[in-house]
């Protein structure tokens, strides 16, 4: 998921963001890559990516984001 993305969109580039999963899934979201797309958010580097202890480790700060819909997979 590529909450990172919209974050340093929003942030102007001020910011060093990353996102990461307890379970990554194999792709983006279509509709999600479509949308941020169309708002002008660079997509590029983003892709489903383990949470490791190393990313926790090298973070300034931590933020969860819970997806109530990753509770029935």
């Amino acid at each position: 998921m590529p909450p990172s993305a919209a974050d340093r969109y929003r942030a102007g580039g001020h910011v060093v963001a990353s996102s990461a999963g307890t379970l990554p899934t194999a792709e983006l979201e279509p509709a999600v890559t479509q949308v941020l797309t169309e708002a002008g958010v660079d997509l590029t580097d983003a892709s489903p990516k383990p949470l490791t202890d190393e990313v926790v480790q090298a973070a300034d700060i931590v933020t969860v984001r819970h997806a109530p819909e990753a509770d029935s997979a």
